[in-house]
């Protein structure tokens, strides 16, 4: 984690995100612009979150520890995402501490818009117009895990897949690239699995591939096959 002095870049998250209309200009103040590389963790599941992080570009997956020693893989966030934000509202364990619930990781570089937790807490929590888009971020959360949640149990591979690839990339001109492994452990299939099904889009006329990325040739076709989308 670096924290940058990039006045222009920081204003121009600002915009982009609308924080002067969710927060005050207090806690838009208190805000630092702050880098993770490439596989760099936000935060790690039971250690101390020392930061209230706001995603305002990049991509992170998150993950949660089974009692079997296996890492479940919960969702991806992108281009925007608040981290921290349960640990907040449930307030500290004994100790003072607030322990992380998930494992984030950067999957791209990444970066964010920081408050320390202390900040967060006596910022945010005594505000009316924070604690407002808090919550309703909150619930939209919930409302998307439930509808991922129900494509992912009631779907087979190749839709859920293709539901995947429709949320992840709605330009035709823009490639669809991913780590495999992680997406193959998403979507609940096999590696060899996942590439089958990519192999079967392609010879459908639905994809193409280029090197390593994939692009969308037939985006109404691959929108009948997702049918119930998945929500990012």
């Amino acid at each position: 984690m670096v924290f940058s002095q990039n006045v222009p870049r920081r204003q121009s998250y600002l915009i982009r995100h609308n924080f002067s209309q969710f927060f005050p200009p207090q806690v838009i103040q208190a805000l630092r612009l702050c880098r993770f590389s490439d596989g760099e963790f936000l935060c790690r599941e039971g250690e101390p979150t020392l930061y209230l992080h706001f995603l305002v570009d990049g991509r992170c997956k998150v993950a949660r520890s089974l009692h079997n020693g296996k890492e479940a893989l919960i969702c991806f966030y992108q281009n925007f995402a608040i981290l921290g934000e349960l640990e907040l509202i449930c307030g500290p364990a004994p100790g003072g501490s607030f322990p992380s619930i998930n494992t984030v990781q950067a999957t791209s570089p990444v970066w964010c818009l920081s408050l320390p937790i202390a900040t967060a807490q006596s910022l945010l929590l005594n505000d009316p117009l924070s604690l407002r888009f808090l919550c309703s971020y909150l619930c939209q959360k919930l409302m998307s895990s439930n509808r991922n949640l129900s494509i992912s149990l009631n779907y087979p591979v190749d839709q859920r897949l293709a539901s995947y690839i429709f949320c992840s990339c709605q330009d035709q001109q823009v490639p669809f690239q991913a780590n495999y492994t992680h997406l193959a452990e998403y979507l609940g299939c096999s590696h060899r699995q996942l590439l089958r099904v990519l192999r079967r889009f392609r010879e459908e006329g639905v994809l193409k591939k280029e090197g390593h990325a994939y692009y969308i040739i037939d985006m109404d076709a691959l929108k009948k096959l997702a049918g119930d989308i998945y929500s990012p």
